[in-house]
């Protein structure tokens, strides 16, 4: 049953409670906790005519980032190129961040991924206690995945998707799709929760400035993003990115 599918996702959320502040105004309104599916991950880096490689350890959704976002834009990014990434900050949580937080491209180490995240994302949210500095961002991301668990083992209409996690979180997230070029067929990529600046669950309605588009011949009648549909007084393109109307899957983790 799809509803047992995301029942630790919810369950997870509703416990979530994070004390935290905002100390002066920042130039965000919300912050994306973004997790993704590595095998759909390696569809995309594929794409780019890139390496992929899944360590054997993965068995779940990994972290892609916590990113600080202004309604309706994709930023702000790179808030402060003197704040280099200094890895030894966050020596305490490797493990955790090897495990959670790895490179699924082949080519690319670790500590790259956390450096671009930090300091393309990381730096735009210091403002708030709980994302001073690297330690704290990670360390609070990581808290915060811990209470996200999606699984495999079916076709989804992504609208069923966001309608298990509106019922359990009272809010949608956005969800992100690929499509694998040799066999044609979607895969759900990236799940995005949004947040306010007290890490509780907002909608993620007009949260990017430019709606993605599948090529003419995905389409059909009209594109999923595009329906007459309603959700809780938002089309479906305020939560749904690049998935057609036949249908999702999840790609299966590779066999080690």
């Amino acid at each position: 049953m799809l509803a047992a599918l995301f029942s630790s996702l919810i369950i997870g959320a509703c416990a979530l409670s994070v004390k935290n502040e905002p100390t002066k105004m920042e130039p965000f309104d919300i912050l994306k906790l973004t997790q993704s599916w590595p095998p759909a991950v390696c569809i995309f880096i594929e794409k780019e005519e890139k390496k992929c490689n899944i360590s054997s350890e993965v068995k779940s959704w990994v972290v892609h980032g916590l990113w600080p976002t202004k309604q309706g834009t994709e930023g702000p990014n790179f808030c402060n190129d003197t704040w280099k990434f200094d890895v030894t900050k966050v020596e305490a949580l490797r493990p955790k961040l090897d495990y959670n937080w790895p490179s699924i491209t082949f080519d690319e180490k670790p500590e790259d991924t956390w450096k671009h995240e930090w300091e393309k994302h990381g730096t735009c949210g210091t403002s708030l206690p709980a994302l001073k500095d690297e330690f704290n961002y990670f360390n609070t991301t990581l808290g915060l995945h811990y209470h996200f668990d999606l699984q495999n083992d079916r076709t989804y209409q992504p609208e069923d998707v966001l309608t298990i996690l509106k019922d359990g979180l009272g809010v949608y997230p956005s969800i992100t799709c690929v499509e694998e070029k040799g066999t044609k067929t979607f895969y759900i990529e990236q799940v995005e929760l949004c947040l306010d600046k007290t890490f509780q669950p907002v909608n993620c309605d007009k949260t990017r400035s430019t709606p993605h588009q599948l090529p003419a011949t995905k389409q059909g009648n009209s594109l999923l993003f595009q329906s007459e549909k309603f959700l809780g007084g938002f089309q479906l393109q305020d939560y749904l990115i690049d998935c057609p109307k036949s249908g999702v899957y999840y790609k299966p983790l590779p066999s080690k």
